[in-house]
């Protein structure tokens, strides 16, 4: 892999920000077996997000008033 980086690095060097490359499949590979990896990961965890906003609430208006943002 880090042969493979090596070289797209160097190519980047020499390309202007616009002009595109050819893939390279060692990396796109990496890169797809890492996001199904990670996508697997994340759907096997528990949906531990709070839906009450109101505490989160509480201390941004407390920090805007003690700035002087609002009355």
């Amino acid at each position: 892999m880090k042969a493979a980086v090596d070289d797209l690095l160097t190519k980047k060097v020499k390309m202007s920000e616009a002009d595109q490359a050819p893939k390279i499949e060692v990396i796109n590979r990496y890169i797809q077996e890492k996001l199904t990896y990670y996508k697997a990961l994340v759907e096997a965890m528990a949906d531990d997000r709070n839906p009450d906003w109101e505490p989160l609430e509480m201390e941004f208006r407390k920090l805007v008033k003690g700035n002087g943002y609002i009355d």
